[in-house]
C-alpha cells in the first residue's frame, strides 16, 4: 500500500529508519511492519543551544493537536554532545513549555510517569528532536505470547531472521526447539499475511488526530487479504511437554495454530528422515540453547553437538539457520555455515549462522 519501503523515501540511521509520509503511515506502519519495535512520528527539530532557546521553541510545537485532551503524558529524554545536557532540567524545561502552549487554548495536561502517550526528547549536536511514541509498548508485544519459554526471542528479531531466509521458498519448515513457538508462528503470521498488529492496541489510538473510522478500514482491508491455507508444512516440537502445550495456546491467541504441527519430542532423535522424504525445499530453523549459566556451555555443546550430527546424517541438502551462542559448534560437527550474522538477542550477543546441510 504505502511507499515507505521506496528507496529514495528512506534515511538509514544508527538504530532506526527514517521516512516521510502522510500521517495515514503511522497507522499502516504500527499494523504491519514486523520487524521495528517501535513508530515514532517526529513533531518537532530545531536548534537548542540554551535553555530560553529550548523553551521558546517548545512553546510553537502545536501540542494541542497530539494531547488534545488528553489528561497526562511522558517524557523520555536522551543529550549528549551538547551545551544542554542536565536530563531533569531538560525535562522541567519541556514541561513548562508545553504546559504554556496548551494553557493559551485553555487545555491542560501534565507530566505524568507511566501515561500511555510519551513523547521522546533526543539532544545531540545542540539540535533537539521531539517525536511521539506512536505505538506505546513495543511492537515485539504482538498480543499473542502469553506463554514464554526459558530463552525467547522477540518476535521482531524473529520477523527478522525469518525475512532473512526468505522462508516463502519453502515447502517445510521445521524447528526443533520451538520453545515458546515464536519463530513459527511468525512464519505463519507472514506466509499468511497476518498483520502483526492485529490483536494489540496502539498509544496513537488516544491521540486528537486518530480516526477510528479510518483505523477500521485499515485493519478492514488488511483482514480481507489474510489467506486461507498456506503452502508451507510448519512442524516445531520441544522436549518439555509443558512448553509445546505453551506454542500451541500461544497459536492459538495468533490465530494461526491450524497451520503449525507441535509435538513433544528430542531433537537429538527426531526422525529427520520423514521430514526430508517431503517433496519440495526444507528448512531447519531453530533458536537454540545458549547456556546463559557459569559452566554450561559444556552441557550446550553436550545437547547441542549430538543434533547437529544427526543432521549431518539425516538431512544433507536441507538448508539450515539456526540462532547461536557458540556457531563454532557447526564446523565440530562438519556443518558449515554459508553466512553468519552477529546481532543481540535479549542481551546476549548471538549470530544466525545460515547454510546447508552438506551430502558425506
Amino acid at each position: 500500500m504505502h511507499e515507505i519501503l521506496e528507496s529514495e523515501n528512506l534515511g538509514v540511521e544508527h538504530g532506526g529508519v527514517e521516512f516521510a509520509d502522510t500521517l495515514d503511515a503511522v497507522y499502516y506502519a504500527n499494523l504491519h511492519l514486523r520487524t521495528p519495535n517501535r513508530i515514532l512520528l517526529r513533531v518537532a527539530d530545531f536548534p537548542a543551544l540554551s535553555y530560553a532557546m529550548l523553551i521558546s521553541q517548545v512553546r510553537r510545537v502545536p501540542w494541542e493537536y497530539y494531547l488534545g485532551f488528553a489528561k497526562g503524558y511522558d517524557l523520555r529524554i536522551r543529550a549528549r554532545t551538547s551545551h544542554l545536557t542536565n536530563r531533569r532540567k531538560i525535562t522541567e524545561v519541556l514541561a513548562s513549555g508545553i504546559h504554556q502552549r496548551l494553557h493559551k487554548l485553555g487545555l491542560s495536561s501534565v507530566l505524568k510517569e507511566g501515561s500511555p502517550l510519551v513523547f521522546q526528547a533526543r539532544i545531540f549536536q545542540n539540535r533537539c528532536t521531539l517525536s511521539l511514541n506512536t505505538s506505546g509498548v513495543p511492537l515485539y508485544k504482538r498480543g499473542y505470547r502469553t506463554h514464554i519459554s526459558e530463552a525467547p526471542i522477540r518476535e521482531t528479531l524473529s520477523a527478522g531472521v525469518l525475512l532473512r531466509c526468505n522462508i516463502g521458498n519453502y515447502a517445510a519448515i521445521i524447528d526443533p526447539y520451538c520453545g515458546s513457538g515464536t519463530l513459527l508462528i511468525e512464519a505463519a503470521m507472514m506466509l499468511l499475511k497476518v498483520p502483526p498488529g492485529l490483536f494489540r492496541e496502539f498509544a496513537f489510538e488516544l491521540t486528537p488526530f486518530f480516526h477510528e473510522g479510518k483505523w477500521s478500514r485499515f485493519k478492514k482491508r488488511a483482514t480481507s487479504q489474510i489467506a486461507d491455507s498456506i503452502p508451507t508444512m510448519l512442524i516445531g516440537s520441544d522436549l518439555d511437554q509443558k512448553i509445546v502445550g505453551a506454542a500451541r495456546h500461544n497459536a492459538k491467541l495468533a490465530s494461526v495454530s491450524n497451520h503449525i504441527g507441535f509435538s513433544p519430542n528430542d531433537a537429538r532423535s527426531l526422525d529427520y528422515r520423514a521430514f526430508m522424504s517431503q517433496l519440495g525445499k526444507k528448512l531447519i530453523i531453530s533458536n537454540l540453547p545458549y547456556g546463559k549459566r557459569s559452566g554450561a556451555r559444556s552441557e550446550v555443546k553436550a545437547s547441542i553437538l549430538p543434533f547437529l550430527e544427526r543432521l549431518r546424517h539425516t538431512s544433507p541438502g536441507c538448508d539450515f539457520a539456526f540462532i547461536m551462542k557458540d556457531p563454532g559448534l557447526l564446523k565440530l560437527a562438519g556443518i558449515f555455515p554459508i553466512s553468519t550474522f552477529p546481532f543481540f538477542n535479549g542481551g546476549l550477543r548471538v549470530t544466525l549462522a545460515r547454510g546447508t546441510i552438506p551430502y558425506s
